[in-house]
């Protein structure tokens, strides 16, 4: 289960990936981006998830943060080893000890303001399991976002209006 956690949160780090960064850096376009991974591990049938958001120009400004700053947790430490930012890709690497001892090394691609490709792979161990991950990635810009999205996983969304009642 926490190995299915981390996942979600780079899932989360990768769609916020596909908006930009901050100024100078990757540039993209702010709105409803959908995320197809693929996630591949030995000796099972590779899996694959969309997931469609909207992408603020908050979150764009603030890219190089989900991927500068490693994650905080009780259970392992991580420290970044490298990070590259470019005006069309973005590469890091991370190791964690812990709990879960493991490198996730990744890399995007931007061919375009509303394109991109990228890679994962993680090699670790999980509770004295062997891991190794590959998680390929294509996101693209779908349009403008429309106020009704999903929330994203981690974060409250505004609680829903109450009907006003009849006259």
């Amino acid at each position: 289960m926490k190995m299915k956690a981390i996942l979600a949160s780079i899932g989360i780090a990768i769609i916020a990936a596909a908006t930009g960064a901050s100024a100078g850096m990757v540039k993209a376009q702010p709105g409803q981006w959908e995320v197809a991974m693929t996630q591949q591990r030995a000796g099972q049938p590779p899996a694959t998830r969309t997931q469609t958001r909207c992408i603020t120009q908050q979150e764009i400004d603030s890219l190089a943060d989900k991927f500068a700053k490693p994650p905080v947790s009780a259970q392992e430490t991580c420290k970044q080893t490298s990070f590259k930012e470019t005006v069309n890709s973005i590469d890091w690497k991370m190791d964690c000890t812990g709990q879960i001892t493991m490198t996730n090394q990744g890399s995007i691609k931007f061919d375009t303001l509303t394109h991109y490709t990228g890679s994962i792979k993680m090699n670790g161990v999980v509770k004295g399991n062997a891991v190794e991950r590959v998680v390929t990635m294509e996101g693209h810009r779908v349009g403008e976002c429309t106020g009704k999205e999903s929330p994203v996983p981690g974060k409250e969304s505004p609680a829903p209006a109450k009907p006003s009642p009849a006259p």
